[in-house]
This record gives structure tokens, sequence and C-alpha cells, in this order.
């Protein structure tokens, strides 16, 4: 059970990771070379015995440090952790940044799939609005170097194309990375009490996840929809998995909150970065159109 925090009018900023082989030289025969005593190491000792004594152990799980900003507890410095999170996901040449969050009403969901290739300067973003499950909306977004397309629609569509500022700039602020300091990356650091870390293996990699169940005070205002009215957070719950780069790569949370005369009402909402150097940035089914339409 998360503190009772109660605020008045909300507003949202929505949108929103071998051994080596050994080769015997051989000769002709195909069998070993035989090795003569000359060559056996001077101390005496067996060619085994020397590489076992220089090998370098691999570190385990539990030797791993903790990544810039992080703490055994949770959040050390939040700036220090929020620009490390940006400053190692700047250094794959794509990603692919998934986000599901509430939207304007308590049953409305935003959802949206981002493809990044950084070495080609190509976006593609794919927003998608549901009430109750229906799709209300449908939104995209694609950048080639400097010539941005923009379609809203859903039955029909409207389309809107710009020569704009280089695609670096925009990604960066799109993503948040120096400037507005808001979206889940940033809430992640900065709104939520951590209970502590575990380090966890996946796909052979370290890495720390941390989980909440308490919200710092306003926190709820970047947790609900910017719904009008007395609303107070219930229970919250946060689960956030940072790698030892310190990019987290993937947040998931729960609230649930009560608006002062319409109810209370749980909201689900998840952040994923995922096929780092693995996303392919292809053309929307829409591009032509707007291409035609400018």
């Amino acid at each position: 059970m998360s503190r009772l925090k109660t605020v008045g009018s909300l507003c949202l900023v929505a949108l929103v990771v071998l051994s080596g082989c050994a080769a015997f030289e051989s000769g002709d025969s195909g069998t070993p070379a035989a090795t003569s005593d000359t060559d056996a190491p001077a101390t005496g000792q067996s060619d085994e015995q020397t590489a076992t004594q220089t090998q370098t152990p691999e570190p385990t799980p539990e030797s791993i440090d903790h990544p810039t900003g992080w703490n055994e507890s949770g959040i050390a410095d939040g700036l220090e952790a929020y620009h490390a999170h940006y400053e190692a996901l700047y250094t794959y040449n794509s990603f692919t940044r998934i986000e599901r969050s509430p939207y304007l009403e308590p049953h409305q969901t935003l959802s949206s799939i981002g493809r990044y290739d950084q070495d080609a300067k190509l976006l593609d973003i794919a927003y998608n609005v549901t009430e109750n499950g229906s799709t209300i909306m449908e939104q995209g977004e694609y950048q080639s170097e400097k010539q941005y397309y923009f379609m809203n629609g859903t039955d029909s569509r409207n389309y809107e194309h710009a020569e704009r500022y280089s695609y670096d700039s925009y990604m960066k602020h799109r993503t948040n990375r120096p400037y507005a300091r808001s979206g889940p990356v940033y809430y992640a650091v900065s709104d939520v009490y951590y209970d502590g870390a575990e380090r966890i293996v996946r796909d052979g990699e370290t890495m720390f996840e941390y989980q909440s169940n308490e919200l710092q005070p306003n926190g709820t205002l970047s947790f609900v929809p910017p719904v009008l009215g007395e609303t107070t957070a219930e229970e919250f719950s946060m689960t956030t998995i940072v790698d030892g780069d310190g990019m987290i790569r993937q947040i998931e949370y729960e609230i649930t909150y009560t608006i002062a005369g319409r109810g209370t009402f749980t909201r689900t909402g998840s952040l994923e970065f995922t096929k780092l150097d693995d996303t392919t940035v292809n053309e929307p089914d829409w591009l032509d159109e707007a291409k035609a339409a400018s």
C-alpha cells in the first residue's frame, strides 16, 4: 500500500546487451607435434597449470557494481541515472522503443512503437489510442534526415510534411535526453521510492531489478491521466530493470487511484527498449499518400 497522495487538477506529460578453441599445430600425419623438454615452462609446471594460474576469473553477478546513479537500495542520484540511461541508449546504432500509458480519460490507453536508426537517420513512430479496447485514434511520424511526415486519423487520414531540424536534434528531443525532464524514464528515477535491488541474468547479461510500492510526494502526477478533480493514489507498484551500463531496459507499473465523485480506477503502463542494434526502420504504409499530399 502506498502513501496516500492527494492532488488537485492533474497534468500528465503524455505521448508520452567463447571460449577460444585452441587449435593444435599438426604434421602431415595429423597427430599433434611433440613438445620437447625445452618447451616446458621455466617453473617446471605444465602448460595446463600455468594457464589455470594466469586465467582471469569471469565476474559473477554478485561482483558487478550497481549502475551509475543507482545503489543497492534504489536511486542514489536521479539526474545521474537519467543521463546515464540516455548515454547508454545512444551508443546503439538502432533500437526499438515500446510504451503503453494512460491517456486522457481513465479508460483510454496510449500505445506507441518507435523504431530508430541513428546511422541511416531514420525514425518511424506509430501511435494508437484505445478506449475500452477499441481504437479511437491513430497517428504516425516518419523522418528521414530533415524530411518529416506526420499522419493523423483513423477512418480518414490527414498528412503534414515539413523540412525541419535534423534527425539527431529531433530524436534527442523526442526521447527527452537532456531537455524535457519528463516521460517514464524520468519518472522512474524521480517519482518513486524503491525497496531495493536484485541481480538477475537475462540472455547471459547481468541486470538489476528494482521494485517500488510507494510514490514520492506528487508522484501521482506522473502516472495517471490529466483528469480534473481531487485524485488520491490508493496503491502503486513498479518494476524497473536496469542494465550494467545504466540503461533502463524495462519498466512496468500499476496504479490504483480514486477520482472524487467518479470512482476508483486501476491502470497499467510499461516502457521497453529492445532490438538493440537489430532494428530496421521501414517506410510506413501511409508515406506514399503523405508525399503525394505534400
